[in-house]
Order: structure tokens, then C-alpha cells, then sequence
């Protein structure tokens, strides 16, 4: 008789097979992001009576009889729903961190730029003072992650 056990968090999903007496016990911990594909299967008519099954998770890269399995376990539907629903929470996270990335770096541009230009030309209604010399900005650099002009 074994007993296995599920532990999903944010970051990864840990498959617990806890055997008795001497036998020794497994620990399988995989990351949310090196998960390819989470399968339910109930099959049967005992499985689908009673709600248990397998719950099947093919990794990134690995081969298909690499896939770490948890059997005949209760609700494997939910089980798969609550992996894909954190992936997805993941996902919409970087996602975010990405597009907040971009906006830094566009306002770097943007404060690199208006301090090289300076006053020349009085963007927003500034005053021309030809007695000042232009601002030199960042010390004659570019603003991250743009080329340099040849």
C-alpha cells in the first residue's frame, strides 16, 4: 500500500510517494515552468465513479516516458486545473514584469534624449537663452539598449 501525496505552490509542484514500514519514500519536486502539458485520466468505471485517476505531467525537453506521474489519485480534473491555473497566474506575471520593463526603458530613452536636447529649441514653451551652453546630458552616453550610430 502506498500513499502519495500532492504539494502545488506558486513555483513548483511536488509529488510525494510515501511507502511504509522500510521502504523508502520518493520526492519528485518539478518547477511550474518546466512543465509542458498536465493530463487528466479516469478510465474505467470504478475511476469515474468514484473520482480518481492519474494525473500525468510531461516536461519541457524531456521524452514521452519521462513524464512524472501521480496515480490514482482523488479529483484528478481539479488537480490538473489548479497546475494550469498557477502556470497561468506565472505567465500573466512575467508578462507584466516584461511590460514594465519596457516602460523603464522607454523613460530612459525618453530622459537620455531631453537631456542631450535641453533647452535647444524649447520643447514645451521653455525659454532660449543663447548664453547657456547646452546640456551635455548623461556625459555624451546612449540610453540602454540602443545602438551605437556609426
Amino acid at each position: 500500500c502506498r500513499n502519495y501525496m500532492y504539494i502545488i505552490n506558486d513555483e513548483t509542484v511536488e509529488i510525494v510517494h510515501k511507502r511504509p514500514l522500510w521502504l523508502q519514500s520518493e520526492n519528485d519536486q518539478v518547477f511550474l515552468n518546466r512543465i509542458d502539458n498536465v493530463v487528466s485520466d479516469r478510465s474505467g468505471l470504478f475511476e469515474t465513479l468514484f473520482d480518481y485517476g492519474d494525473v500525468r505531467l510531461s516536461l519541457v525537453g524531456a521524452d514521452v516516458g519521462d513524464a512524472k506521474v501521480f496515480r490514482y489519485g482523488p479529483n484528478p480534473q481539479e488537480v490538473q486545473a489548479e497546475i494550469t491555473k498557477r502556470q497561468e497566474m506565472r505567465r500573466r506575471q512575467a508578462e507584466k514584469r516584461e511590460e514594465i520593463q519596457r516602460q523603464q526603458e522607454i523613460a530612459d530613452y525618453l530622459r537620455a534624449y531631453h537631456d542631450t536636447v535641453g533647452n535647444r529649441g524649447a520643447p514645451y514653451g521653455g525659454q532660449i537663452n543663447p548664453t547657456e551652453e547646452p546640456a551635455q546630458g548623461r556625459g555624451g552616453t546612449r540610453p540602454p539598449n540602443i545602438p551605437r550610430s556609426r
